[in-house]
C-alpha cells in the first residue's frame, strides 16, 4: 500500500537563510495549497515544472507575503519563501490547518551517517565563507576519508606513520570545535591604554565608546567579525586597576573572568608608560595564551620603545 497521507516539511536548514523551501507531499497535496495561494493572474495553473508568483494567504483570506510555488511532480509542490523563522512557520501552520501533517525538517538526514549529519547540522550556524566550506568538505567525507587512512596504515603494520597521521587529526579538533563557534579573544589592560580603540579598528566601525578619561567602560562589550575568515569575537573588557568604585570593581571582575574563558587574551599597555609590576602580575594569573600589544606607539621616540616593555 501508498502511503496515503499529505506531508509539509521545511527542506532548507533552520536558521538565518535569505530563501526558506516548504516541500508538500501527497495526494492531497494541490488541494492545500489552493487553499493558501494566490498567484498572480487570472487561474492557478498547476502545471508540472512551472513557477507562479502569487500571494500567501490564511484559510480565512488575509493576505500575507509575496512568494514563488513550483510544482516538481504531480503530487508535490515547493513553496519558495523569505528565508525568516516565521515566515516558515506561518506557512507551515496554514498548510496544517488546510490538512497536511507536519514532519521533522530533519527526516532526510536519517539515512546519513552521523558524522554527515553532524556536519550537515554545523553548516546551518556557521558564519564564515571559509568556515562553511570546511564544513561541506567534512560532509563529503574529509574526516571518515582520514580515518580509513589510518586504519589502512595500521592493517599495513606501519604503526609509526599511523600515529604521525592521527596527531595530526587530533591537533585539528580545536579548529573544528571553531567551525561554528568564534574564537573568544578578551580584550584586557589598564584603563585609558587604547582597549575600545583597538576594538574599533579591527571591526572596521565603532562599536564601543572611545573617551579619554579611565572607567569608560564599566562591563564586558562583545562583537563579532571575522578575521582571515574565522569567525571571531573580540570583547573590550574593563580597565584594571585597583579601585573602591563598587561598580567598576564588578565590571573588573567580569573582565577577569572572561580572561578565564577565552580562547586568546590581548594585554593592552600604553607604549609611553612603562609596564608595572601589576601588569605582569595581571598576565601571569591569565591562564589562556596571551598576546602582549603597545599602543600609543607614536608617543614613543624611535629606539626607545623596547625600554617601555
Amino acid at each position: 500500500m501508498t502511503d496515503q497521507r499529505t506531508t509539509v516539511r521545511q527542506m532548507t536548514p533552520q536558521g538565518r537563510g535569505a530563501i526558506a523551501t516548504v516541500v508538500i507531499d501527497g495526494p492531497q497535496a494541490a488541494t492545500a495549497l489552493a487553499a493558501c495561494f494566490q498567484p498572480h493572474g487570472r487561474r492557478l495553473d498547476f502545471v508540472v515544472g512551472r513557477i507562479r508568483v502569487g500571494t500567501w494567504q490564511s484559510i480565512e483570506g488575509v493576505a500575507g507575503e509575496e512568494l514563488v510555488v513550483c510544482r516538481t511532480a504531480t503530487e508535490r509542490f515547493e513553496v519558495h519563501c523569505h528565508g525568516g523563522p516565521a515566515a516558515v512557520a506561518a506557512i507551515l501552520s496554514t498548510l496544517q490547518v488546510a490538512g497536511c501533517e507536519l514532519t521533522a525538517p530533519t527526516d532526510g538526514l536519517d539515512c546519513e551517517p552521523r558524522w554527515r549529519q553532524l556536519a550537515q547540522l554545523a553548516m546551518i550556524s556557521a558564519t564564515t565563507q571559509r568556515s562553511a566550506l570546511i564544513l561541506l568538505d567534512q560532509y563529503l567525507g574529509a574526516f571518515d576519508q582520514g580515518v580509513k587512512e589510518i586504519e589502512s596504515t595500521l592493517a599495513e603494520g606501519d604503526i609509526a606513520t599511523a600515529k604521525v597521521k592521527l596527531a595530526t587529526l587530533l591537533r585539528r579538533s580545536q579548529l573544528g570545535l571553531h567551525l561554528n563557534r568564534p574564537w573568544r579573544v578578551a580584550i584586557v589592560g589598564p584603563p585609558n591604554v587604547g582597549k575600545s580603540s583597538l576594538i574599533n579598528a579591527l571591526l572596521g566601525f565603532e562599536r564601543t565608546v572611545v573617551f579619554d578619561q579611565p572607567g569608560t567602560t564599566r562591563d564586558v562589550v562583545a562583537a563579532q567579525t571575522a578575521l582571515d575568515g574565522w569567525p571571531v569575537e573580540l570583547q573590550d573588557t574593563a580597565g584594571l586597576r585597583d579601585t573602591d568604585d563598587t561598580l567598576e570593581s564588578l565590571g573588573i571582575e567580569h573582565a577577569l573572568q572572561r580572561c578565564r574563558d577565552s580562547d586568546l587574551v590581548i594585554f593592552v599597555h600604553a607604549a609611553d608608560v612603562p609596564m608595572t609590576d601589576s601588569d605582569r602580575r595581571t598576565c601571569d594569573q591569565v591562564v589562556m595564551p596571551t598576546l602582549i600589544v603597545a599602543s600609543k606607539c607614536e608617543r614613543v621616540p624611535a629606539g626607545e620603545l623596547s625600554s617601555h616593555a
